[in-house]
């Protein structure tokens, strides 16, 4: 019995650290074999949330890979919405594997991704310009018209996007080009090099994309000329709802500040919006100053008409912003003559006092001489 026991203590001694390598040996071997990298993916949701995270091509590729012969490789994909087909497109385009191209081209297949046009309905931009990326790398002839259809997006990521994928063509896209040059400026361009009708096809897009948008400017700036200064904010901020970013910026600053002009002394609430709303616009542009100086103009004139005294120094700071603002020059011409003028007045007053009290003091000894002549007749 002795023995008995003495056998089964030594065989638990034994197992207990045999079962505790094997445990560790099962929950360690999904990360040897995956070289020590991130965990694998065991779910649809994961797989989709790091294709949408990834932040290289390289990245995605690797968890495309990863997700490939998973049972729920379609269902990742879906979920992930515009990363994923990005993701596939690199893929389809890029990897030296021919099975992952055709896997990503059957993937796509099934998305209903068939051409490239199907391709660039995104939401993302980040996406879209991943996608437009991967084209140029590859130079995909047939996704080139669809690339030069977007150097007229809205979006400005994505319009770079574009350019950058159309001059990674390069003399691939030359006939191309050519074909787009002459329809958009009207000119020839058999005689350009790529890069000169790139530049020329990039601006003509530019001008068309902004034609709207530089229409309602230049109305603005007609209104501001014909004193119609309501009317010419009106036009400047649908002009602005349009394109916030508009390469006329320097227009549209000059224009608002024209217009503040206008306004400081005939609607000053109106006139600080404006000034306001053409600092934040002309931040770091020449007539900063002078819209700073305005707003310092205004500041000066809220405080004055609530009596404050010492606002000179307020406007002598308008001044210094702007020393072609003649506003605040003129305040300071008022109060140095109100100052001289009180100074002028400030001489008279001894001189008045001191007539009052000699007028007093012969009054008193008129007053009192009567008096004393009519005492002494009494005695």
């Amino acid at each position: 019995m002795n023995r008995a026991g003495t056998s089964v203590s030594l065989a638990m001694k034994c197992a207990l650290p045999l079962a505790a390598c094997l445990v560790l040996a099962w929950t360690t071997e999904p990360a040897l074999a995956n070289g020590g990298g991130p965990d694998p993916i065991f779910s649809s949701a994961a797989g989709s949330e790091r294709l949408q995270s990834a932040s290289t091509s390289v990245e995605r590729r690797v968890i495309l890979e990863e997700i490939k012969n998973k049972s729920f490789g379609q269902e990742a994909l879906r979920s992930a919405g515009d990363a994923g087909i990005a993701a596939l497109i690199e893929m389809q385009l890029g990897s030296p594997d021919r099975k992952n191209r055709s896997w990503a081209s059957s993937q796509l297949d099934l998305l209903g991704k068939r051409t490239a046009s199907d391709v660039v309905q995104m939401k993302h931009p980040g996406s879209l310009v991943n996608v437009l990326d991967a084209y140029g790398a590859a130079k995909a002839l047939d996704a080139l018209t669809v690339i030069l259809s977007l150097l007229s997006s809205d979006n400005a990521q994505v319009r770079e996007g574009a350019q950058r994928a159309v001059l990674a063509f390069g003399r691939d896209a030359a006939w191309k080009t050519k074909e787009v040059y002459q329809t958009l400026t009207g000119q020839s361009g058999e005689a350009l090099d790529f890069e000169t009708l790139a530049k020329g096809i990039f601006e003509a897009t530019d001008k068309l994309r902004t034609h709207d948008v530089d229409s309602r400017l230049d109305e603005g700036v007609l209104h501001i000329r014909s004193g119609q200064t309501k009317e010419s904010l009106t036009a400047i901020e649908d002009a602005l709802a349009r394109q916030p970013l508009t390469a006329r910026k320097g227009d549209v600053v000059t224009a608002l500040l024209d217009a503040a002009d206008r306004l400081l002394d005939t609607d000053r609430p109106l006139a600080k919006q404006t000034l306001e709303r053409t600092l934040r616009l002309g931040a770091g542009s020449p007539r900063e100053n002078a819209v700073r100086a305005r707003l310092a103009y205004l500041d000066a004139e809220e405080r004055a008409s609530m009596g404050a005294m010492a606002v000179r120094p307020l406007y002598e700071h308008a001044l210094a912003l702007d020393p072609n603002f003649q506003a605040p020059r003129q305040r300071i011409y008022q109060l140095d003559d109100q100052r001289a003028e009180l100074a002028r007045k400030g001489r008279w007053w001894p001189l008045a006092l001191g007539a009052f009290v000699i007028a007093a003091a012969v009054a008193m000894l008129f007053v009192r001489a009567p008096r004393r002549a009519n005492t002494g007749h009494k005695i």
